[in-house]
Parts: structure tokens; C-alpha cells; sequence
């Protein structure tokens, strides 16, 4: 009788088990795009499904997330979330409020759905503060410059999209150069939209996302 092939008997086995443990990251790492994005959102939120951080170019779960922000060894928590179609493109986001140290507003981490892939993006709270239903904050660099704008999300990152602001004495309204009195007005006129919906961060609430 032939002696088998043991080298190469090794060699199949060798790719089988690496093509298993391939398929299974994938697997966790991606969902079919027919999966409702609320409950990708509350699989990640429950530590079942992993998400990518745009910062770090990592798959994390949730119990990773302070990583993105601090290596510190300071106290970090997620205090309030929120449901809102960002980019108004019919998909709602989930925006986390969080508290690192002493202070209990310290930023967002926002998770956006992309075909079945769940990205996250870390912004500091006086780059989207006063979030309102449509998708729109005010955002600020400072003093001078700040206004209301918007966010642009991709698999690279986020932008906001400024749509009325004013930077050192230029004025502009709907991108377009405008007086100090009329960005003023835009101002005003922005602060009796609809705010969002903050919800304490429990299991409870969370449920909520099996409701959209």
C-alpha cells in the first residue's frame, strides 16, 4: 500500500483551519446588508457585534471604546444616547454621550451604519453641541469661529459641513456671505428646531432601537 502524502495532508489541513478562522472574523466583522442597522446597533451596544473605529483603523467592541479616546487610566462611562439621522440619508444614527474624569459632557462617539458595516467616529462636545432632530448642531473652533453645520461620515472619517458661521469678521448664511445681523438671525432661527432625544444609557432604553 502507498504511504500518504503526510506534507501535504498537513499543508490541506493547514489551509482548511485558516479559511474557518478567516470566514469567522469576517463574519463578525460584517453582517448582510439586509440586517436591520438598529439591531447592528444594539448588538454592538451589547457587546455582541464589533464595530470600526475610524480613528484607530480598528475592529473594537464596545468594551474598547475608551482606548479611542484616552490611554489614561481616568474613569470613562457613556451617560445618554441619542437616535438621529445625521447625514439624512433615511438611516438613523446612534450618538453616545460620554463622561471621562470629572467631566460628565467630554464628547460623542457616533455609530453609522454603511452596508451592514457599523463605523464609529469621536468628536469633542463643542464640535456638535444643541444636536437637533434634522441632523444639524452648532459647532466651534472658538470664539470667532463657530456656527451651525452639519456632518459628512465616511469609511475615512467625518467632516462638518458649515452651513451658516462665522469665522474671524466674515458672516456667511447658507454658505453664502451674509451680514453679522443675518447670521445672527440664522442663529436664533436655529434654536427653535427640535432638539433630540436624550435617553439615559440602560438596557431598558436601549431597547428602543428594536422600535425603529
Amino acid at each position: 500500500m502507498k504511504k500518504p502524502n503526510l506534507p501535504i495532508i498537513i499543508l490541506c489541513l493547514a489551509i482548511c483551519v485558516s479559511g474557518i478562522a478567516a470566514l469567522s472574523l469576517k463574519t463578525f466583522h460584517t453582517v448582510n446588508s439586509t440586517t436591520s442597522p438598529y439591531l447592528l446597533y444594539l448588538k454592538v451596544l451589547q457587546g455582541n457585534q464589533q464595530f470600526y473605529n475610524v480613528e484607530s483603523g480598528d475592529y473594537l467592541d464596545i468594551h474598547q471604546l475608551k482606548e479611542t479616546i484616552t490611554s489614561d487610566n481616568l474613569p470613562f462611562s457613556i451617560q445618554q444616547f441619542a437616535i438621529v439621522d445625521l447625514t439624512q440619508n433615511g438611516i438613523k444614527d446612534v450618538v453616545l454621550q460620554f463622561s471621562l474624569a470629572e467631566n460628565n459632557q467630554a464628547g460623542f462617539i457616533i455609530l453609522h451604519d454603511e452596508s451592514g458595516t457599523i463605523y464609529s467616529y469621536t468628536l469633542v462636545s463643542r464640535s456638535m453641541s444643541d444636536l437637533k432632530v434634522d441632523g444639524t448642531f452648532i459647532f466651534s473652533s472658538g470664539a470667532s469661529d463657530w456656527g451651525i453645520g452639519s456632518l459628512i461620515l465616511s469609511s475615512s472619517g467625518y467632516e462638518i459641513e458649515k452651513i451658516s458661521y462665522c469665522e474671524s469678521s466674515l458672516f456667511f448664511v447658507d454658505k453664502l456671505p451674509a451680514t453679522q445681523a443675518a447670521f445672527e438671525t440664522a442663529v436664533s432661527q436655529q434654536g427653535f428646531k427640535e432638539n433630540v432625544t436624550w435617553y439615559n444609557f440602560t438596557d431598558d432604553n436601549l431597547s428602543l432601537l428594536t422600535q425603529q
